[in-house]
């Protein structure tokens, strides 16, 4: 039996990302042979032609990234169109939810509670937690949660021998769970009460194979750095992610990702090497054919917490930088069919290495402007993707306002002030993680670097 919904479906929109990113491409291609005459009116030499060419990359890069960004608001209908299906379909899909944790004392419970409160057939819904033995206390909290859970299939896998990462964990956890779709749920989420009716309603109405719902950082005050992570978040769920699963790229998220569990076995289950198994095993799937749906509204996203500490922000994002390195190189992006597709995704892998060059080039702007070692409008023309820069500014503010309405949040007057005033400094910190992440690469540092988490999201936030 069919449940309504309120939220009407309607025909996809045409996607206008690549056409204007081509047209682009090709308006300065033909403004730099215009105006070349002597490279903008001045004596060719190589320091010129690099100014030129950089600049030209970074104006194309800039404006991808502020048209993947507002992709979602460029037509009416696209939100709904990739929002949930119309009508709820009966329960059918059975759900194996896992959660790899280390160290999670402070918030296993609690994440034990919300997935439990997920209002779905018991029969049809299992839960497996995945610890380490030396990880006491979390097995003893983990535990001791267990006394307010409904399930009866509810498993704690205590693993006696190393679990490096989570990958492993998640291989560990998948080899026990019977479920039809495998969920994968961080330790600290908090995920929406009506998450697996609306999700078996894509898997029965649609009949793909893998799904990704929204997830939502939310405790945008609690450092100077969480409002632009939070913001981060909010649009490349919202939209960015959209724009290039309509083209067929879908790196999936690391969490609140339904995954047909025969698909895994078909592939191999999670690559243990990579640091980034969720954009790795979402490439992986879409090479070998699988069928990804992307689904978001602002009441099923999944919450959870910005890090707690600039230092563990910049450990995160530098395992996340590591990781695409990692995926760029190993090349299995190469099976994905199409060059658009492949061109994409590797534009995605190497995002890091463009924030890294986005901050080397504000020094390089300052030193044309103060030294004049280049001709006027060569000059002007180094200075486009500041300006588009500063846009993107813009573009953030009103998201900001847009974030705290979609969520029912507590917006200061001066925080739009604040964000402008820190977007620079987390440039700074973007670029930094982007080199931490490329130097533990070379040195071959592997390693995991755990995340702390503290339940701010679940905490007051006003």
């Amino acid at each position: 039996m069919d449940i309504e919904k309120k939220t009407p479906m309607r025909s996809a929109p045409q996607s206008s990302v690549g056409r204007v990113t081509v047209s682009l491409l090709f308006f300065l291609a033909l403004l730099v042979v215009i105006v070349d005459l002597d490279l903008f009116f001045g004596t060719v030499n190589a320091f010129r032609i690099g100014v030129g060419i950089i600049t030209s990359f970074l104006i194309i890069q800039a404006v991808f990234n502020l048209l993947t960004m507002i992709f979602s608001w460029n037509d009416p209908h696209t939100l709904a169109d990739r929002s949930f299906p119309a009508t709820f379909s009966a329960p059918k899909t059975s759900f194996t939810a896992l959660i790899p944790v280390r160290d999670e004392a402070a918030v296993i419970k609690q994440t034990l509670k919300a997935i439990d409160r997920i209002e779905y057939p018991d029969q049809l819904k299992e839960i497996i937690v995945i610890c380490r033995a030396d990880d006491k206390e979390t097995i003893a909290h983990a535990i001791h949660g267990c006394k307010w859970l409904h399930s009866e299939k509810l498993q704690i896998l205590v693993s006696h021998k190393d679990i490096p990462n989570k990958p492993a964990s998640l291989n560990l956890g998948r080899r026990y769970a019977s479920g039809d779709v495998i969920v994968v749920f961080d330790a600290e989420d908090e995920p929406n009460k009506d998450i697996y009716s609306v999700v078996n309603s894509v898997f029965v109405q649609e009949n793909v194979d893998v799904v990704q719902a929204g997830v939502q950082l939310m405790n945008f005050r609690s450092t100077w750095y969480a409002v632009l992570s939070c913001l981060e978040y909010y649009f490349w769920f919202k939209s960015s992610l959209h724009a290039f699963s309509h083209h067929g790229v879908v790196p999936l998220g690391g969490n609140t990702v339904f995954l047909k569990k025969m698909w895994l076995e078909k592939i191999g289950g999670w690559d243990e090497t990579k640091l980034t198994e969720d954009a790795d095993i979402g490439i992986r799937l879409s090479a070998a054919g699988a069928k990804i749906r992307v689904v978001y509204d602002e009441r099923h996203a999944t919450r959870e917490e910005v890090p707690p500490t600039l230092s563990a922000f910049v450990k995160q994002r530098s395992r996340w930088n590591q990781g695409f390195y990692q995926i760029f190189l190993a090349g299995e992006w190469m099976g994905l069919s199409g060059v658009w597709r492949k061109f994409l995704t590797v534009y995605l892998l190497l995002v890091p290495l463009l924030q890294l060059l986005w901050f080397l080039y504000i020094p390089l702007m300052i030193f044309l402007l103060f030294t004049g070692q280049v001709p006027v409008l060569l000059a002007l023309f180094s200075f486009i993707p500041a300006y588009v820069l500063v846009l993107q500014v813009t573009i953030f503010v009103l998201g900001l306002y847009d974030f705290a309405r979609a969520y029912h949040l507590h917006l200061p007057f001066w925080y739009p002030l604040k964000l402008a005033f820190v977007f620079f400094p987390y440039q700074l910190i973007l670029a930094w993680s982007s080199l931490r992440g490329i130097l533990r690469l070379i040195l071959s540092h592997n390693g995991w670097e755990k995340t702390e988490h503290f339940n701010f999201h679940r905490s007051a936030i006003v």
